[in-house]
């Protein structure tokens, strides 16, 4: 499948999605589409009526008769000239009852959660969690108990046990505090100090990363949180409204043009052990009628490849790119000299 009918492929899949989601907002009652507007004005500070038309799939019209119909039920709205709507300061919505669907989804939710923060986080996630579930009528609980029960969630290898970085940065991205971080990257022998400007938190690749702006290279970077040694807060705060944004950086950083593509062939009791275990990255997988199967793969980093493909020994055959074939070599020459062998 080459990249542009994956591109269309994905953009089809959003929107399918996009018209389900549109569709369960047209056949909603007027009361459901009043307390989601409700809602949706509770999760933002301001709200312009063009954004709730756009959300909710109305006219600006009828967005204006739910905002007047709100505030004739006694909701207080203060309209701000030429900014929007909002919640007058102080007012909330009372508890608003789970659907069993929602309990059971918040709850899954907060178990993932738990197990991919660290210490910092984790115990505000079991307090939310039990805050939750301790207003839920008795019947809902006892269905959260048997999936409790029925639930694991396995914390990958990279979370650091005892480590409160997630709320550090998180103070530093909320109040704007420059970070001296001492950073050990995957090509150094030693960590190295940049001063740095948090902007965002993203999980990806069983790793927590912190992205940030750095002084020495006068870019974005992503730094990985468990490659930093230390962390020591500066007096000085950065400019806030710099034009940054956290999914053009990632859409930036993780463009498919710039990973790197292989292709390897291997027989058919081997093939199966890559469809179960590495099925990540993998892009393409024919098979011949002989039982020679070929994948196709596309990843963001080579340099793991040699150990990881190895490990097969000649159960594989890269197919390309040459470059990949080179490292393979150059790897097998290190174990040569490592081990003694000539």
């Amino acid at each position: 499948m080459d990249q542009q009918i994956r591109k269309k492929l994905a953009v089809s899949l959003f929107q399918i999605a996009s018209i389900r989601y549109r569709l369960l907002l047209t056949f909603m009652t007027k009361t459901d589409r009043l307390i989601a507007i409700l809602l949706f004005l509770q999760s933002k500070k301001l709200v312009r009526a063009r954004e709730i038309a756009s959300h909710f799939n109305i006219s600006i019209r009828t967005v204006y008769r739910d905002l007047k119909a709100l505030e004739g039920a006694g909701v207080p709205l203060a309209a701000e000239a030429g900014d929007g709507y909002r919640l007058v300061d102080g007012y909330h919505l009372p508890p608003v009852m789970l659907t069993p669907d929602e309990a059971s989804a918040l709850f899954l939710g907060s178990r993932l959660a738990e197990n991919l923060t660290d210490e910092s986080l984790k115990l505000a996630v079991i307090s939310a969690r039990m805050k939750i579930i301790s207003v839920l009528p008795s019947e809902q609980k006892s269905t959260l108990e048997k999936l409790s029960d029925s639930l694991a969630v396995l914390s990958p290898a990279g979370n650091a046990e005892n480590s409160d970085l997630l709320s550090r940065f998180q103070f530093a991205i909320l109040h704007h505090k420059t970070v001296e971080i001492r950073y050990l990257s995957v090509k150094a022998d030693h960590p190295v100090t940049r001063i740095t400007e948090p902007k965002g938190l993203v999980y990806y690749l069983n790793h927590w990363h912190l992205i940030a702006w750095c002084r020495l290279r006068a870019e974005y970077r992503d730094f990985r949180i468990d490659r930093i040694k230390t962390v020591t807060f500066q007096d000085d705060v950065f400019e806030r409204n710099d034009g940054f944004s956290l999914r053009d950086f990632l859409k930036s950083r993780m463009k498919i043009d710039s990973a790197f593509e292989f292709s390897l062939k291997t027989d058919r009791k081997t093939a199966r052990i890559f469809r179960e275990k590495y099925t990540f990255g993998m892009i393409s997988d024919s098979e011949t009628e002989d039982g020679i199967v070929t994948f196709r793969y596309i990843v963001s980093d080579q340099a793991y490849l040699p150990g990881w493909l190895l490990g097969f020994g000649n159960r594989i055959y890269i197919d390309y790119p040459e470059e990949l074939k080179s490292l393979l070599k150059d790897h097998i020459r290190l174990l040569q000299n490592h081990y003694g062998i000539s």
